[in-house]
């Protein structure tokens, strides 16, 4: 074998730890493409946006560890949201922690179906 020539398939024996001097820009890079899925589900209809008045559209926003996703309470939206975090796992291996999740309907929009199909509870705005 000659210095620099191929060799063949090279296998990784362990995951990348948090603490990890890389962890950070892999965490960024996976949120973008939460970010840009997002954005493509909206514009294929597998997620309906909220209707505003303003013609910004703000679907989510992500903050460090954080997701605040805003779309239609409905089981279309709920079904592709769905899909898209099995994806993020898949694809990212980030799974969201449900214990933590909660989620939340504009006045006389709550639909229980909604959040047992996400597997979150409904939270309560005081």
């Amino acid at each position: 074998m000659l210095n620099g020539s191929p060799t063949g398939k090279i296998e990784s024996n362990r995951c990348l730890r948090q603490g990890d001097p890389l962890s950070p820009y892999l965490f960024v890079l996976a949120t973008e493409f939460w970010s840009i899925s997002m954005d493509i589900a909206l514009a294929f209809g597998v997620i309906s946006p909220l209707k505003r008045s303003s013609p910004l559209l703000v679907s989510h926003l992500l903050f460090t560890d954080d997701m605040f996703v805003l779309c239609k309470g409905d089981i279309k939206s709920a079904e592709g949201l769905n899909e898209m975090l099995q994806k993020l796992e898949l694809n990212a291996g980030l799974t969201v922690n449900k214990s933590k999740c909660k989620v939340y309907f504009s006045k006389g929009g709550m639909n229980q179906e909604v959040s047992q199909l996400l597997g979150v509870p409904v939270g309560c705005c005081q």
